[in-house]
């Protein structure tokens, strides 16, 4: 399995970077006010698993019992010319259905879209930052990524971790960043660094579509 390294946003040389990452605002209006265009969902993947398939970091970041059936999501937000600018992975606690979890539905609009478009009172709570593998095997580039958990009228109920296409949002770390990195991983992020998506679990991309609303 591939590894991740948790660090803050200050440990990224560009502004762009430590920006992206230490907000709790939107990321599909951040992104598109730094690559001045709009941003588009493509949906890979969705389908439903219990939540006991799950690592327990990401259980325990949206309150789900074991029992409890979790919606997951792989998607991406792209340019008009097709190129990905992140890549998503989104986990969302089935026993939660508000209004937040019913913009899950909606496989076309971004969920900053969705959410600003609904007007919900909601909040984000930044869990960790630091570098990832752009590609899912790990044999590519490192980027930035940031993962936080949704809350709405104050219930946690999506996680999401999010990586960055390093060709939009530069992965250069700040010298002597390494003294920044966490010894360990934080809160849903497995204590040996493993990638969340390197669980069996999250691999099943090649299955077919869940369509149940």
């Amino acid at each position: 399995m591939s590894t991740i390294t948790v660090s803050p946003a200050t440990a990224f040389s560009a502004a762009e970077t430590r920006m992206l990452l230490a907000s709790d605002g939107s990321t599909t209006l951040l992104l598109q006010a730094l690559l001045g265009r709009r941003l588009h969902l493509e949906v890979p993947y969705q389908s439903r698993f219990l939540a006991l398939e799950f690592p327990h970091e990401i259980r325990a970041a949206i309150e789900a019992d074991p029992h409890h059936e979790l919606l997951v999501r792989h998607s991406e937000l792209r340019t008009e010319s097709g190129a990905v600018v992140s890549r998503n992975l989104v986990v969302a606690n089935a026993e939660q259905r508000g209004a937040m979890y019913g913009l899950l539905g909606d496989r076309r609009t971004p969920l900053g879209h969705g959410l600003i478009a609904l007007g919900l009172s909601q909040s984000r709570r930044l869990i960790a930052s630091g570098l990832d593998h752009w590609e899912a095997d790990g044999s590519a580039a490192r980027c930035a990524f940031k993962s936080y958990v949704l809350s709405e009228s104050g219930v946690p109920s999506i996680y999401i971790h999010e990586r960055f296409n390093p060709e939009f949002v530069p992965a250069d770390r700040a010298p002597a960043a390494t003294a920044l990195d966490a010894p360990r991983a934080s809160a849903a992020v497995p204590e040996d660094g493993t990638r969340i998506d390197d669980y069996a679990i999250l691999r099943r991309a090649g299955e077919q579509w869940d369509d149940r609303p």
